[in-house]
């Protein structure tokens, strides 16, 4: 259990992060010793931290303040993304940014460029900053985290950390698909159309791409398909940036030494699904695909990919809403987004 002296600060802490107005003092410290029953010091303890922080000013004989940079920081929310206009990520900030103001937060949107020394930077930067809270997207979280000491720091400083479509660690809460309903949804439409063979594209450094695998396997056996390693394509992050480039080399991979007498393929995404339903229909190879997201890629008429998205709920919504659960010192939980199926024509 934390020293006392600790606790207190945390819960000042939440405290100013709510918004107490500058010029608004503390209670005295008489005061604080009555509300949590403890003695003078500790309470003097508990201020120390928080004056170390940047976050109070102590002035002789008239009591605690909260600073000019508690008060910057104290209704501002940090959404640091790969891209905030990239693919699905429009939709996110915009719930992301209701949610916020609708709390009566303001919503910042960083980007990393998916580069990890960018997230670093980022991370110092809001270290110093210390905003209400970080929502942060991980990069290649498969991986690992190569910023544990920036992590530590800012959880030290009390500020709220949630986790979006991935993980560096199960410290802090996050907002996910429920991947084994998906799985469940996909493999069902593909035992509907009767296919008995079926291969996968998956991204090797994303977390979701082990997870998506192991609960497409087990769906498909439980249906009677046989989903195995040998039909399942792995790619990083740097082979789907040259993707998105037009390097077709992924694709050609897929179709000469993967697909042997597969009927269907589930692809990690409907940016993979999209240029692979190109490619094949352009080598008149034409094949079932079905895919995770629902973004605006598969409702293009050409393509009307059958893809998983979500059934209500909304990503940003949810981690804002996490954000708000820790400041307020509630327990927080992940958060599984329920998903649906959307068919068309493609699966």
């Amino acid at each position: 259990m934390a020293a006392k002296y600790l606790v207190i600060a945390q819960e000042l802490e939440r405290q100013l992060r709510r918004g107490l107005p500058e010029g608004q003092k503390l209670p005295t410290e008489a005061a604080l010793c009555r509300q949590y029953e403890c003695s003078r010091q500790t309470v003097r303890s508990a201020l120390a931290i928080l004056e170390e922080k940047g976050l109070i000013h102590r002035r002789q004989g008239s009591g605690s303040y909260p600073t000019q940079a508690a008060v910057k920081t104290s209704r501002q929310i940090a959404l640091v993304l790969a891209d905030q206009e990239e693919y699905l990520s429009p939709t996110v900030v915009r719930e992301a940014r209701k949610a916020a103001s609708q709390a009566g937060f303001t919503l910042s949107c960083l980007e990393t460029g998916g580069d990890r020394q960018e997230e670093a930077v980022l991370l110092e930067r809001l270290l110093r900053q210390r905003p209400a809270g970080i929502i942060l997207e991980p990069i290649t979280d498969a991986l690992g985290c190569f910023h544990w000491e920036l992590l530590s720091k800012l959880r030290a400083a009390g500020i709220p950390l949630v986790w979006l479509n991935g993980r560096y660690d199960t410290q802090s809460p996050a907002v996910l698909l429920d991947e084994s309903m998906g799985a469940g949804l996909l493999m069902g439409r593909l035992a509907s159309g009767e296919h008995r063979r079926v291969g996968a594209i998956l991204q090797s450094d994303d977390s979701r791409g082990a997870q998506r695998f192991r609960l497409l396997c087990r769906s498909a056996g439980e249906l009677g398909i046989r989903l195995s390693d040998e039909n399942c394509l792995w790619y990083s992050q740097q082979e789907r940036l040259r993707l998105l480039e037009g390097d077709d080399t992924l694709l050609r991979r897929f179709q000469s030494s993967y697909r042997r007498d597969c009927s269907a393929v589930v692809c990690f995404s409907d940016e993979i699904a999209y240029r692979l339903q190109k490619h094949l229909l352009a080598i008149h190879a034409p094949m079932s695909i079905v895919s995770y997201d629902n973004s605006y890629l598969a409702a293009f008429q050409d393509a009307a990919l059958t893809t998983l998205g979500l059934d209500g709920g909304s990503p940003g919504s949810q981690a804002v809403q996490l954000i708000l659960e820790q400041i307020e010192g509630r327990p927080t939980a992940d958060v599984l987004l329920p998903c649906r199926l959307y068919p068309r024509k493609s699966g």
